[in-house]
């Protein structure tokens, strides 16, 4: 059963969680998927390479923090969750422990 999908607004891809985190994507993809940055069926936004090379590209524009061609979220989220943390007393492990997992 897919609950969550690909926010590539070209792609939609259906997706299991339980999958994406145990075996349906390598861990690299998992972590761009998770980030909102594409899937291996939209190749990350990268449609014209190779999915190797495509999750290369899409892995050092998530650490540059360049944000997605469909979103200018990026800094915004980032934003958003810096102010979770902080206002919050949870210690972070509690808030992003699904990530730890990866």
């Amino acid at each position: 059963m897919s609950d969550i999908t690909c926010r590539n607004p070209q792609c939609g891809e259906p997706w299991d969680a339980w999958g994406v985190r145990n075996g349906d994507m390598e861990k690299n993809e998992a972590t761009l998927f998770l980030a909102g940055r594409g899937c291996p069926s939209c190749k990350f936004g990268y449609a014209d390479l190779p999915l190797e090379i495509a999750i290369q590209q899409a892995l050092e524009d998530k650490q540059q923090r360049k944000a997605v061609p469909w979103s200018d979220t990026l800094e915004s989220l980032d934003e958003f969750l810096t102010s979770l943390v902080e206002s919050t007393d949870e210690p972070d492990e509690v808030i992003f422990g699904v990530m730890d997992s990866l």
